[in-house]
């Protein structure tokens, strides 16, 4: 005998017709499937969104856009992704000179970094916005040891 089903998964109804439980799953794998691809299209197009506005010097509008992308990586724990696009937003309180902001983004990269341990590239990259931002503000003795600390990792990689 046939069963009818009907579900509504994140937002999407669909109905599937079946014999049995296997068919369900099946139905829901696929929808569930179908709407992580469209949010990833959909993060994508956020970052390439916020490219084109940093490229044309709308850097705040950047930021709006590129927060959007991270709030999106976070809550699929996409943490690899998500540490790029804070990267990248360190770089843009960079442009604008507001160190102080850029520098909290990047340190708080550099520690999932090193948590995660599974992607030396976003650390290479941070501790070199860190040397960067740092060159601009060499007042303090913190920053000193921080460009020394970024050439000691960069050199190991």
């Amino acid at each position: 005998m046939n069963k009818i089903f009907i579900f509504v998964c994140l937002g999407f109804s669909f109905v599937s017709i079946g014999m049995g439980n296997g068919n369900v799953r099946a139905a829901i794998s696929m929808k569930t499937n179908e709407v992580k691809e469209a949010t990833q299209n959909n993060i994508q197009d956020l970052e390439q969104q916020a490219q084109k506005l940093y490229e044309n010097g709308q850097l705040t509008e950047a930021i709006k856009v590129l927060e959007r992308a991270i709030a999106l990586y976070s809550s699929q724990n996409n943490s690899i992704e998500q540490l790029f696009a804070l990267r990248n937003l360190a770089l843009i309180y960079t442009q604008l000179e507001d160190f102080k902001k850029a520098n909290q983004i990047v340190d708080d990269v550099i520690n999932r970094a090193r948590k995660i341990q599974t992607n030396q590239k976003i650390l290479a990259q941070s501790l070199e916005v860190k040397r960067k931002n740092t060159t601009i503000n060499w007042t303090s003795r913190t920053s000193i040891r921080n460009v020394a600390k970024c050439y000691s990792n960069l050199s190991r990689n």
